[in-house]
């Protein structure tokens, strides 16, 4: 074989290769670029955070620091309007999420006892879709139901000792 026919050959199999690894790379790019991600529990979770700890929570606060106390419910926060403050209402503009949040006594059963306290956000929607969201009905009329139940300690008044008890926070995302 003569030199310019092995450079010939050469040169085709590296344009093959090229023409390979091109192909590989684009369908690489196609199905990661394309993949949807879904970020619905990640911004539940987020949601349940900023209403415990965000500005305007309702875990209690010193009062001379302002340092949050992780895990102490302020009882007199635990409202319709200090949880759509906590939530931020300009954060959530197309009004996808609603819930509610619930305090429990630790000596009583959370299934038969009502709560101490309860307050809701975006209370329309979480009325009417936190049962559906439960029960699993999902696409138009339906929605995704996320919840956590948090062990708290609260005062039921200021300077009172505190109590323990459960936390239940349900959120629902429209869909």
């Amino acid at each position: 074989m003569r030199r310019g026919q092995a450079d010939l050959l050469v040169m085709v199999f590296r344009i093959i290769f090229l023409a390979a690894l091109v192909f590989l790379l684009s369908l690489q790019l196609g199905f990661f670029t394309k993949a949807e991600i879904p970020t619905a529990e990640m911004e539940a979770q987020l949601i349940m955070e900023r209403i415990l700890y965000g500005p305007g929570g309702i875990a209690l606060r010193e009062e001379k620091t302002g340092r949050v106390l992780p895990g102490t419910v302020d009882i007199s926060k635990l409202d319709d309007a200090s949880l759509m403050d906590a939530y931020q209402e300009g954060f959530d503009k197309e009004n996808l999420w609603g819930g509610r949040v619930a305090l429990y006594d630790s000596r009583e059963s959370m299934a038969t006892s009502k709560p101490l306290r309860d307050a809701s956000i975006n209370k329309g929607l979480a009325t009417s879709l936190l049962p559906l969201a439960k029960a699993g009905v999902r696409g138009s009329g339906g929605g995704l139901y996320y919840g956590a139940t948090y062990p708290v300690q609260y005062r039921l008044q200021p300077g009172a000792e505190l109590q323990a008890g459960w936390l239940t926070i349900e959120l629902v995302k429209r869909t």
